[in-house]
């Protein structure tokens, strides 16, 4: 796999089954998750079985979010970088960061819908990604950020539901090493953001 191809979900480890039954599980004991299966009285047994499935499902999904942009998310934030937007170049320019960390707390939101209506209440995730770079030399054309070269990188992350952890990674190296490509680039001074963070399942 690529660095371009490194997702939150690999991050996570939830290409991997067992990861993933693991997180059924858990999910399973949540008060969100026993009080949206109250709100599901009545329905039929398989369909309770299997919420906690659609809803995991549902939330690997979410996290089909290139582990790069977490990485754009934070330099855009970065004053230094100010100087490219004010005086942009059309000749491609490096700037390089020294050791650094890039932090990223989200909110997600997902809500179970059965033949189309929704089901109360909705379900709350908080992901928290913290990545340690070494050093990153990043490209730099017309104030835009259009890839970046890394060295090695440090990941940890959790997520949670209500007070129950549902998966966390404890920190170790990142498959990030090498180029990486942001296509047409993303503005500098500009705020990026990550996708949406609201779902149904």
């Amino acid at each position: 796999m690529s660095s371009d191809a490194v997702t939150l979900t690999q991050f996570f480890k939830l290409d991997n089954q067992d990861v993933t039954n693991e997180v059924i599980t858990r999910l399973r004991k949540t008060d969100d998750m026993a009080h949206t299966l109250a709100g599901l009285a009545g329905a039929p047994q398989l369909l309770l079985r299997h919420a906690a499935d659609s809803v995991t499902s549902a939330l690997k999904s979410t996290l089909d979010v290139p582990l790069k942009d977490i990485l754009l998310a934070g330099w855009s934030k970065r004053r230094d970088l100010l100087e490219f937007a004010k005086h942009p170049s059309r000749a491609e320019r490096d700037y390089t960061f020294d050791k650094h960390e890039i932090s990223s707390v989200s909110k997600m939101r997902l809500q179970l819908v059965l033949d189309g209506a929704p089901i109360k209440p909705h379900l709350d995730f908080e992901l928290v990604v913290g990545l340690e770079v070494q050093e990153a030399k990043l490209k730099i054309k017309n104030a835009h950020v259009i890839g970046a070269c890394l060295g090695v990188v440090q990941g940890r992350g959790k997520i949670t539901c209500g007070q129950v952890t549902l998966a966390e990674r404890k920190t170790e190296e990142v498959m990030l090493l090498g180029e990486l490509s942001f296509g047409k680039g993303f503005k500098i001074g500009e705020p990026f953001n990550l996708r949406g963070n609201t779902s149904d399942a």
